[in-house]
């Protein structure tokens, strides 16, 4: 491929909005791309128009990142250089109708997902999180962002545990799908932010950073893992 790489990023969610831009521009870039995706929220559709738009084939995997066996298949099948997460269910009346699904759904593909991961020694990880879970207080304000926070949680211990993971955490704040464009700012640029988080990252490290939008800058800042201390500040232009 053009960028040299021989090796694959698996994409969890990659057929949903921002998922399968990042596929596409990951595509661009020269990597070879892996999706899965459990057509929960979306649609094989989208895998046709990332195979449209870049002319190149992607590897689906049409299944819930919950059975292990089947997850193992995907890192048996392919050489996963690591993994840009954004699998989940995000609808707001999802965990109000069912929660106890809600939380299996999110929070056990994640453990299974890292589990395969590390039996396969691919300790490398880029976590689409929310700001969602920060009220005025710092307490969590619904299910949703509970689950991210438990998310980010559980990646920092898996990172205490075994120094060897290297870890990215992006909270981002959007009400909505192609919110972006309203606020004056391409998709691109955002998957541009995972894409750079993922080629960045260092060998054994973990850092998070918040995401939002403002006057059409992207702006990041760095903060404690899964607390709201501000580290330090990233804007993009």
């Amino acid at each position: 491929n053009q960028g040299g790489y021989a090796m694959a990023i698996l994409v969890t969610g990659g057929a949903g909005y921002t998922g399968s831009h990042i596929c596409i521009e990951l595509i661009k870039q020269g990597y070879e791309v892996a999706v899965v995706d459990n057509f929960l929220t979306s649609t094989s559709d989208t895998i046709e128009e990332i195979r449209k738009q870049t002319g190149k084939d992607v590897k689906l995997y049409a299944m819930d990142l919950g059975h292990k066996e089947l997850v193992e298949r995907i890192f048996n099948d392919n050489d996963i250089e690591g993994v840009i997460h954004f699998a989940g269910i995000k609808s707001t009346g999802a965990y109000k109708k069912n929660p106890i699904q809600y939380y299996y759904t999110n929070l056990a593909s994640t453990l299974m997902l890292c589990e395969v991961m590390a039996e396969h020694n691919v300790k490398k990880i880029v976590f689409s999180s929310s700001e969602g879970f920060y009220g005025d207080n710092g307490s969590d304000t619904h299910s949703y962002g509970s689950a991210k926070l438990m998310i980010e949680k559980m990646l920092y211990e898996i990172y205490l545990a075994d120094p060897e993971w290297s870890i990215e955490i992006i909270r981002y704040l959007t009400e909505e799908d192609h919110v972006y464009a309203k606020k004056n700012i391409k998709v691109e640029d955002i998957c541009q932010v995972y894409i750079d988080a993922f080629k960045e990252i260092k060998k054994a490290e973990i850092k998070t950073y918040g995401m939002q939008i403002e006057n059409s800058n992207i702006n990041l800042t760095e903060v404690e893992c899964f607390k709201g201390y501000k580290v330090q500040d990233l804007t993009l232009k």
